[in-house]
C-alpha cells in the first residue's frame, strides 16, 4: 500500500536531447537523509532533489489502524466498518481466452475489501489513486499531513492519494507535475527515477515512434501533460 502527498510548485525548464549510444548507465541509489526540517529543505526541497527519508513516517495512524500489528495484511474489518460504503476508483484485470482484459470503474470500498479477503486467481483488483477526500472523515484522520509537507514550503497541499493492491503491481513510467512525498505503508516497491532531461528524451522518442506507426491518437494521449515521463 502506498500514499502520496503532492504540493504545488512550477516545473523547471526541461531540456530535450537525443538518446546516447554509450553503454547503459547503472542506477544510482538515492541518498538517505535525516528528517530534520532544515536538512530536508536545504538538501532536497529547495534544490529539487529526490531523497529517501527512512522511518520518517512510522507514526502515521494509518500504519496502526489499517494493518494488524506486525503484519502486512490489510485490516479489512476496520476499513469495512468505517468506510465500506465509500465509492472508490478500482481497476479490474481479468484473464480471458482471448487475453487479459482491463477496465476501470467506481464501486463501494466493500467490494474491494471482499476481493482482498477472498481473491480469485483469474482477476485482479487494484484501488488506484483514491483521493483522501473520497474517504469518510474517520479514515482521512488516519493520514494527517506530515510536518515536512506542511512546513517545508508554503504548505499548499493540493492532493493526497492512496493506492492499495496485491503483488505484483506495476506503475507505468510517468512524470508527476508537482513535488510529492511518497510513503510506502506496507509491502515493497522499486522506484526508478530519471532526471528531467532524460525523462523528456524518453517521452519524445516514444511519441515519435507512435506517430510513425500511425497511432496518432495514442501518441496524443500518451503525450498529454502529466504523463510525459521523467
Amino acid at each position: 500500500m502506498k500514499l502520496q502527498w503532492s504540493t504545488l510548485r512550477p516545473l523547471r525548464d526541461v531540456r530535450i536531447r537525443a538518446f546516447s549510444t554509450s553503454p547503459r548507465k547503472q542506477y544510482t541509489p538515492l541518498r538517505a537523509l535525516d528528517t530534520t526540517l532544515t536538512t530536508f529543505q536545504q538538501q532536497c526541497f529547495y534544490p529539487e532533489q529526490p531523497a529517501i527519508l527512512p522511518a520518517a513516517f512510522t507514526d502515521l495512524p494509518a500504519i496502526q489502524q489499517w494493518f494488524p500489528p506486525n503484519t502486512r495484511t490489510l485490516n479489512t474489518t476496520y476499513l469495512r466498518s468505517h468506510g465500506g460504503d465509500a465509492f472508490v476508483p478500482l481497476e479490474l484485470t481479468q484473464s480471458t481466452p482471448s487475453g487479459p482484459s482491463f477496465r476501470s470503474f467506481h464501486a463501494p470500498l466493500s467490494l474491494f475489501l471482499d476481493w482482498i479477503d477472498s481473491p480469485t486467481p483469474s482477476s485482479t483488483l487494484y484501488l488506484a489513486q483514491c483521493q483522501l477526500l473520497d474517504l469518510p472523515p474517520i479514515l482521512r484522520a488516519d493520514f494527517p499531513t506530515p510536518a515536512l509537507v506542511a512546513q517545508a514550503g508554503r504548505g499548499d497541499v493540493y492532493d493526497t492519494n492512496v493506492w492499495i493492491g496485491c503483488p505484483p503491481t506495476y506503475t507505468p513510467l510517468h512524470r508527476d507535475p508537482n513535488p510529492n512525498l511518497f510513503v510506502q505503508l506496507a509491502g515493497e516497491k522499486i522506484v526508478r527515477l530519471l532526471a528531467p532531461d532524460e525523462g523528456q528524451a524518453v517521452f519524445a522518442a516514444v511519441r515519435a515512434r507512435l506517430g510513425k506507426s500511425g497511432d496518432r491518437a495514442a501518441a496524443a494521449f500518451r503525450g498529454g501533460g502529466d504523463d510525459a515521463g521523467g
